[in-house]
């Protein structure tokens, strides 16, 4: 192979790494900003469940299970993790 064509596709795949980083972070950052979201929803939900009603909190509660399990969490995990948020 030919210099120029090694150092043209290492950097190209340089280029395609740090492209794939750079998505990487920011998935992560709005991950963490989607669950602080939903953490805070549930957790107001959680104490003012008494004033707002049973139907207004398992409506939270029933959210908060779907958004886990959208960015990645299985059924069960969601809701154990929803569940931890309650002993909280």
């Amino acid at each position: 192979m030919k210099p120029q064509l090694l150092l043209t596709a290492f950097f190209a795949c340089t280029i395609i790494t740090q492209a794939l980083a750079d998505d990487e972070h920011k998935r992560l950052q709005l991950t963490g900003k989607v669950i602080d979201g939903v953490n805070v929803s549930f957790m107001i939900a959680y104490q003012c469940r008494d004033a707002l009603g049973p139907t207004y909190y398992n409506a939270i509660r029933t959210y908060a299970e779907k958004v886990f399990q959208q960015i990645g969490l299985s059924p069960e995990m969601a809701a154990q993790r929803v569940n931890r948020l309650e002993l909280r």
